[in-house]
């Protein structure tokens, strides 16, 4: 494999003693995979000794952000396609302008970006080839796939042709890149064929090892995820609905904000299930709620790996979730859990009924999921290999 970076400058320093900057154009706290990751990594190389900076969009002052920001709040209920794309830009011109400062010396450095935009900025600023560019994939195929199924933007539309027209130009110039699944990265290969010949590496997200539940839990399910119309809760709610139907009452907790909390709310209440669906909002280290609760349960029409459900597993809880994006990599059929059919409530409400009911069946998945854990996401095992990867990568020479 060779680098995408084409300069001579003089190879960095020797491996396993370069900084690490994580670039992100997302706020430092919050839900999502995506900051999960890098907030874990940062966390578990601390506890190592390593030490990373984080810088995000979010760390210029805010008297400079407020002004760009705002601005968005009015275009998205007029134009949703002009404020994402107000967002794309004026993240990337905030993050960029606080990467300078921090590359200006031109050191060797490897900059860990967590999105295509982010590595736009990152390539905008670094001084030369020695400040390495590894770039996350988080998503499938395009980051426009996620606007699409947040509903923001259409399919087809300018604002998903400029994302992918963006990330075109931007992937294949970073000088390496890390998938979270290999569903992840056939899908970016299908959009951008020239990144095949960037070094990469499959590491799958991870999560520090808890430890296990004791007592019955008081809930059943719990769902952690942005409310919106990709993380498709509304099947949840069906499910939940479906299983009083047949006599069984499934209480199910939902973490979480978003667009379409009032819809949800709305829907329960029309299924008569309100009594049994909490919607408890954004609780921060919200995964920590999995052990008050049976089992694990995901409804996404797509995810290109699903750090929530890898946490369910290191509870030892088993997983019911579609059979999506990189989801099937996460955990087994009929193993640590269930694959259940999304466009049929009615069975997975079954499928759920009987993970939770057979204490046989739940044993053996629940034993199954914690070891799945521990072989494939514990940050013990995971961490090193990302560390690793980063400086193997910084320390190549240039050409």
């Amino acid at each position: 494999m060779t680098t995408a970076s084409q300069h001579n400058d003089a190879p960095p320093t020797d491996a396993g003693t370069l900084p690490i900057v994580i670039a992100s154009v997302m706020r430092p706290v919050g839900i999502t995979g995506v900051q999960t990751h890098f907030r874990e990594f940062r966390r578990q190389l601390d506890t190592r000794g390593i030490t990373t900076e984080l810088i995000t969009s979010f760390s210029s002052p805010a008297a400079l952000r407020l002004p760009l920001f705002a601005p968005r709040k009015v275009l998205d209920p007029i134009n949703g396609s002009a404020g994402v794309w107000w967002y794309f830009k004026w993240h990337r011109v905030l993050l960029a302008r606080a990467l300078r400062a921090r590359l200006a010396d031109g050191a060797p450095t490897v900059i860990y970006a967590q999105t295509p935009n982010a590595a736009q900025a990152v390539l905008q600023t670094r001084r030369n080839s020695r400040q390495r560019i590894v770039m996350a994939v988080h998503f499938g195929e395009s980051v426009a796939r996620t606007w699409i199924g947040q509903g923001a933007i259409p399919a087809g539309g300018w604002a998903d042709k400029y994302i992918r027209s963006s990330e075109l130009k931007t992937i294949p110039r970073v000088d390496a890149l890390v998938e979270v699944s290999e569903d992840s990265r056939r899908d970016l290969l299908s959009h951008v064929p020239a990144a095949a010949s960037l070094p990469h590496e499959v590491i799958p997200n991870f999560i520090q090892r808890p430890e296990l539940p004791t007592g019955q839990p008081a809930r059943d399910v719990i769902s952690i995820g942005t409310l919106e119309p990709r993380k498709n809760q509304a099947y949840l709610i069906d499910v939940v609905a479906a299983a009083r139907g047949r006599g069984r009452e499934i209480t199910a907790t939902v973490v979480g904000e978003g667009p379409d909390r009032a819809s949800l709310e709305a829907q329960a209440t029309a299924r008569g299930v309100s009594d049994l669906v909490d919607f408890a909002g954004y609780v921060p280290d919200g995964s920590t709620l999995i052990a008050n609760h049976a089992a694990y349960v995901h409804s996404a029409k797509y995810e290109s790996f699903c750090i929530a459900a890898a946490e369910g597993l290191s509870y030892g809880r088993p997983v019911l979730a579609g059979a999506v994006g990189g989801l099937p990599e996460v955990f087994d059929d009929g193993v640590e859990g269930r694959f259940w059919p999304l466009d049929d409530p009615a069975r997975g409400a079954e499928m759920l009924i009987e993970v939770l009911d057979d204490q046989a069946t739940y044993d053996r998945m629940s034993a199954a999921a914690r070891q799945r854990f521990e072989t494939h996401f514990d940050a013990d095992v995971v961490v090193p290999r990302l560390y690793d990867f980063l400086q193997d990568i910084g320390s190549r020479p240039s050409g």
